[in-house]
Parts: structure tokens; C-alpha cells; sequence
């Protein structure tokens, strides 16, 4: 079966104040989440280029940014996705680094930057910041709003889960700085979006465990055929490859993200759901008729259960 969530590989921030949730894939960051509350987090900040992925381990971080105060924000939001791992708990976090702002990391830099760092999974935070009216005698500004983002994904880039706030705190009476002002209701606004992943994943743990353990997002129960692609339906009624995991069937197979898959095994997506057209995928050898710049292809996709695939990714 193809992998069953909408997603994208761009990672472009979400304008949503509420976060959306892959029903197919749980991270293993929620491992951490679900068994504790605040704690200290146990990073590794070693090298490890050229090393193997290893179980248990989420890259986290968030982009360089220009502005001194963003910087300092997003740095005080980075610290606390890490205090909200206990030291007990089956992950390690790995702290990472981004490139600027304007350059949010792409599918191939994931999976780059997975294999480099040796993690399962990526957690990206993101903030941007406005102060408003005029300044007072201390130069704050009368309000200060900030907006944090934060975007779990798996190696692959497809997003699984995406969500954000925005918080405001009147400043113009206050002796504290914009960095102080701003960092603390950053802070509030990462708790917020931390129990809601909490809340999100805390039913899957099957699916997270999958995750935690191989890299892949995936029940190892579930008795299903994986193509390691996620379908997104696309305007023109047939479904859009969004993601595809490196060295999965699908990518041996010679699927592209971008590609538009019109058919499989011969049945016309139009009008299709979602859920059907993951209904069609779930078989060993799959027929798929697409559409790409150069024209149309038909690709056969051979794939595989859960165990096939962790051995032959080396997972």
C-alpha cells in the first residue's frame, strides 16, 4: 500500500492555527511526548557523517535567521521541543542545523540529512515576529505578536504533522526587552503545539513505534503492502506523487515526486477517495499509468510488507 498521507516535500510553513494529522504515520518524536512531560532531553551533538540510521533518534532544529531576535526566539523554541523529552524515554534527540530561512530544507536535503546525522525523523520549528505601534521610552513597541510553527516529517520529506500559533503580549509598559517579551510567549505558544501532538499521536502507537524503531511510519502489524509513496489528489481528478522515500519500491520502481498517477492496474482514479485509491495499492505488484512532463509512462511497482521492507532498506 502507498503510503496514506497528503503531504507536502516543501516544507512550507502552515497558515493553520490548528495542526493536521497523517492518519498512516506517527513519529517517534511522539514516543518521547507521550510518556513524559518537561525534562531534560538527551542530545547527541557528536558527528556521525557517514554513519548508519539508527532507531530511536529525532533530528530537531530550526532555520538560521538574519534577525537577532528571531534567532533568539527560535532558539528558546528549539530548547524547549527538546525539554519536552524525558531522560527516560526511547528517543534520542539529535539538534541539527537548517539553512537560512529563505531555503527550508527540500526532500533530497532530508534524506541527506538523515543519513548524516543518523535520525528517523526531522522536527523543524519555525517562528517569524512584528512588533506594533509606536515605541516607548524603552523602544518596545505597544504589542509584540509571534507565530510558531512546528512540522514533523519523516526522512522522506512528506509532512506528518503541521501545526501553529500565534501569540500577542502588550509590551509598551513593560522595562523587559523584545527578546524577553517575544521568547516568552513563543515559549507558551510551543507547549500549546507540543500537547497537541501529545493529544494527536498518543492513540498510535503501533505506527509511531514502526517509525521509532526503522525510519518507516508504518504499523509492523498490519499485514499490508507499502510502495513507500504518498498519493495527493491533484485538480485534474488523478493523484499526485508528493513523496516517495529513498530506495523504498517505489523509487526503484521509478516513481517521481511530481508525477501524476492517472490509473492502477487499470482502474481510472477520477472520482476516486483517497481511501480507495489506497485500497488499490494495498497488492504485491502494482500497475501504474502516470503522467509527466515528458509525456506518459507506465511503471509496475513492486511491493513490499513491512518486514521486506526494513530488510531490504537495511533498516
Amino acid at each position: 500500500m502507498a503510503r496514506p498521507t497528503p503531504a507536502a516535500t516543501d516544507m512550507e510553513p502552515s497558515s493553520r492555527s490548528s495542526p493536521s494529522f497523517s492518519p498512516f504515520a506517527t513519529m517517534a518524536i511522539v514516543a518521547a511526548l507521550v510518556a513524559a512531560g518537561s525534562a531534560s532531553v538527551r542530545a547527541d551533538e557528536g558527528p556521525a557523517s557517514g554513519a548508519s540510521l539508527s532507531a530511536n533518534r529525532v533530528g530537531y532544529g530550526a532555520p538560521r535567521y538574519a534577525d537577532p531576535t528571531q534567532s533568539t526566539i527560535s532558539d528558546a523554541v528549539v530548547k524547549r521541543v527538546g525539554a519536552n523529552f524525558s531522560d527516560d524515554a526511547a528517543v534520542t534527540m539529535v539538534r541539527v542545523t537548517f539553512a537560512d530561512a529563505d531555503a527550508e530544507p527540500g526532500a533530497a536535503t532530508l534524506q541527506e540529512l538523515c543519513a548524516e546525522r543518523r535520525v528517523n525523523a526531522i522536527v523543524l520549528a519555525d517562528v517569524k515576529w512584528q512588533g506594533y505601534g509606536a515605541a516607548n521610552r524603552y523602544s518596545r513597541p505597544q504589542d509584540i505578536h509571534v507565530t510558531v510553527g512546528l512540522k514533523f516529517s519523516d526522512c522522506s520529506g512528506e509532512v506528518l504533522f503541521s501545526g501553529s500559533r500565534t501569540k500577542t503580549t502588550q509590551a509598551y509598559f513593560s522595562k523587559d526587552t523584545a527578546d524577553q517579551l517575544a521568547g516568552g510567549i513563543a515559549t507558551d505558544a510551543t507547549d500549546e503545539l507540543l500537547a497537541d501532538v501529545k493529544a494527536t499521536f498518543a492513540k498510535r502507537k503501533a505506527l509511531w513505534d514502526g517509525l521509532l524503531q526503522s525510519g518507516l511510519p508504518l504499523d509492523p502489524g498490519d499485514g499490508k503492502f507499502h510502495g513507500l509513496w504518498s498519493p495527493e489528489a491533484s485538480k485534474d481528478g488523478g493523484y499526485r506523487v508528493a513523496a516517495i522515500f529513498r530506495g523504498g519500491p517505489a523509487a526503484v520502481a521509478g516513481l517521481k515526486v511530481g508525477d501524476v498517477v492517472r490509473s492502477i492496474d487499470g482502474k481510472d482514479l477520477k472520482g476516486l477517495s483517497r481511501a480507495d485509491v489506497l485500497a488499490l495499492l494495498d497488492v504485491a505488484d502494482a500497475t501504474l499509468v502516470v503522467d509527466r512532463t515528458e509525456g506518459q509512462t507506465t511503471i509496475v511497482v513492486h511491493n513490499k510488507k513491512y518486514a521486506d521492507l526494513v530488510s531490504t532498506l537495511g533498516r
